[in-house]
């Protein structure tokens, strides 16, 4: 547990020994070789759940060592490792990290403007994503739900690790809305960008949806705490793990299915979620 990952002096990867995994799991293999393994991630789930907890145990233990900045890699990264199942759709230790790295940060009436906002102003959203990428399901539908209500609404974006140019598509949408597009410095670590976009959202957003990746730690430690706007997170991903169900105001399911609402209540104990159509173009 926690006690043996410290004695390992809360080593990184690159420096995890097979001898520490073996003591904390019971198994030959590295974390980063069970982590690479195609093996595991389809057939063995006893193994992901095991490789998961001795990650979270590497972040409790950097908790401890008061290094929160590390603590966020293990979570992030034990995160990725319960993706690659569907027995367990929620992990109350990673929750409660993320909810220890919100209260790290300023809190959201720290954050917000100091000059009132107009009276009759449009209604302000935030779309965050990880990345936007030129194909899939996040970035289109983003993009049509921006197109749609423009005359009530400006929609900006905030992205947290983009590396390539944002589609031009999405670009057009937010320029037509009126919104801006906020890109966070890739330099910074994950405990200073969720910073960063929590002080974003405070000022700029009545309204924020998150389109992030399963195991993002990132916008679901800024937005874990009382205080700010409301959030939706869009359940892109129902037929696996993901992260933040219980750090959300509302989480948004796509599909139509009552055993989807179902799932999402009593197998992510989410409190609240709402079916939102897919919108077409």
């Amino acid at each position: 547990g926690t006690a043996e990952a410290l004695s390992l002096k809360i080593c990184r990867p690159p420096d995890c020994t097979d001898i520490a995994v073996k003591q904390l799991i019971g198994t030959t293999k590295s974390p980063l070789a069970l982590l690479m393994s195609q093996e595991l991630a389809t057939t063995d789930i006893a193994e992901i759940a095991a490789l998961a907890e001795v990650l979270l145990d590497f972040a409790d233990a950097n908790v401890i060592a008061h290094d929160y900045v590390q603590a966020m890699i293990w979570t992030q990264t034990a995160a990725s490792v319960l993706s690659t199942q569907n027995r367990e759709l929620t992990s109350p230790r990673v929750e409660k990290l993320l909810r220890l790295f919100g209260s790290l940060l300023p809190p959201f009436t720290a954050c917000q403007p100091t000059s009132p906002k107009k009276p009759k102003h449009k209604e302000r959203w935030l779309h965050v994503f990880n990345q936007a990428l030129p194909y899939g399901g996040h970035t289109a539908m983003a993009t049509r739900w921006m197109q749609d209500g423009v005359a009530n609404r400006t929609h900006s974006v905030a992205v947290l690790a983009q590396k390539q140019d944002l589609p031009e598509e999405l670009r057009a949408a937010v320029r037509a809305s009126g919104g801006k597009i906020h890109a966070a410095d890739l330099t910074q670590s994950l405990l200073d960008r969720a910073a960063w976009l929590r002080s974003l959202a405070a000022a700029n957003a009545d309204y924020v949806v998150l389109h992030i990746d399963v195991e993002d730690v990132i916008a679901l430690s800024a937005f874990a705490a009382a205080g700010g706007p409301p959030v939706f997170l869009v359940n892109h991903a129902a037929h696996i793990y993901w992260n933040g169900a219980s750090n959300v105001d509302v989480i948004v399911n796509c599909r139509g299915s009552k055993l989807e609402a179902h799932w999402t209540q009593a197998y992510r104990n989410a409190a609240r979620c709402a079916t939102v159509p897919i919108p077409l173009s």
